[in-house]
């Protein structure tokens, strides 16, 4: 948890699959990805979508990566099929901790 939680310190994520309101049930294997938006001074704005149910291109977005700095970080990061993996499962447990306190 504590490693999830600093690849998401001063940064904003949702998860979709661009289906919304088509009826479609949110599914694995439907294009889930990640949208991370960064929040820090030197990267304000900086958007990527990161592939989280299948093989696929990390893709910025827009926002304040003119250098390619953090692009290239999170595409080592995430091209990385076990740290994908050990990604997604850390997500899942703070989702499941965030559902039981609400709860």
């Amino acid at each position: 948890m504590k490693k999830l939680a600093s690849i998401l310190k001063n940064q904003t994520i949702r998860v979709d699959n661009h289906d919304s309101g088509s009826g479609r049930a949110f599914e694995w294997g439907t294009g889930v990805h990640i949208h991370k938006i960064l929040n820090e001074k030197k990267y304000k704005g900086a958007e990527f979508t990161l592939p989280l149910d299948r093989p696929g291109e990390i893709n910025y977005i827009r926002g304040n990566d003119k250098s390619g700095a953090i692009e290239r970080e999170i595409r080592k990061a995430f091209n990385d099929e076990a740290t994908r993996t050990k990604f997604i499962s850390d997500l899942g447990e703070a989702l499941k901790r965030l559902q039981r306190a609400v709860i």
